[in-house]
């Protein structure tokens, strides 16, 4: 898994994620002869991309290969060309998803399992509007089988989270859903009475206080690096394997003065013995 942060002021979007990344390939099969999938994961992936032309970066979340290729290089080699209006977007998101879903059934469909028990990513992408100085932003879930799309942020600017975002969300929002579960089956209380209880105390969570509509670029850029270091770290110090770690690496989607994609990318290649004296 990883840590997942998209920011969206409002006019730019804000992508950071650590560099932990998980991969699948069949190893035998089960008792009913189905094949069964080796996870292994990597630390140092570059999870944030965009397109040839630049008019679209999308991060990449969950199991992230399509056999020995992963969705990272497929949607790197793509011309989507999103600078359009939103009609011709949201064509062309179905196409993308339609191009990736067709990549998923060429590698896996002759396996003879069902599309829920495929690996698949999840996929947030940005896109510059036709009008006005917001990004676009979708989620692409290919983790269920066919994918399923949905827009993000209509209502305004935002944090988004996935993956692993327990403390994080803890963190922002002042509460642990497990907590609420608890706390609803301890107290044979009602959900509607436990969310009117917690809806008392969220006016003074930090993710109501924030203004991110004025929020300037770099600032986003640290909120989210920070958010994605709360995660990393307190997972270092919790029992069990980090499902995230490394490098944070961020990528930008800007509208003023003009839409540009900018990358910083938290790491770079070298030589692991270093240079030579």
């Amino acid at each position: 898994m990883t840590i997942a942060v998209a920011i969206r002021t409002g006019t730019a979007v804000v992508f950071a994620s650590d560099s932990k990344v998980t991969t699948a390939a069949p190893s035998g099969v089960d008792g009913e002869g189905k094949p069964v999938f080796q996870h292994q994961s990597y630390d140092n992936a570059f999870k944030i991309v965009h397109d040839r032309t630049q008019t679209a970066m999308a991060l990449f979340v969950g199991t992230v290969n399509f056999g020995p290729v992963d969705a990272m290089s497929v949607f790197s080699r793509m011309e989507l060309g999103l600078d359009a209006s939103p009609l011709i977007q949201d064509a062309k998101i179905l196409d993308l998803a339609s191009t990736l879903q067709a990549r998923r059934e060429s590698v896996w469909g002759g396996l003879g399992l069902e599309k829920t028990r495929w690996p698949g990513p999840l996929v947030l992408l940005a896109a510059p509007p036709a009008q006005g100085l917001a990004p676009r932003l979708w989620h692409l879930d290919f983790s269920k089988g066919d994918p399923v799309i949905q827009e993000l942020f209509l209502t305004g600017p935002g944090v988004f989270l996935e993956g692993s975002t327990q403390q994080t969300l803890s963190l922002l929002y002042g509460f642990d859903t497990r907590l609420r579960m608890s706390l609803r089956d301890t107290l044979s209380a009602s959900r509607p009475g436990v969310e009117e209880a917690f809806s008392r105390f969220s006016p003074d969570s930090p993710i109501n206080k924030i203004n991110f509509w004025a929020m300037p670029i770099q600032d986003a850029i640290d909120l989210a690096v920070f958010l994605a270091q709360v995660q990393i770290q307190m997972e270092r110090f919790l029992p069990g394997p980090p499902t995230c770690g490394g490098p944070i690496d961020v990528m930008v989607m800007e509208m003023s003065p003009e839409p540009r994609i900018r990358s910083f990318p938290g790491k770079q290649l070298h030589h692991p013995m270093g240079p030579r004296p």
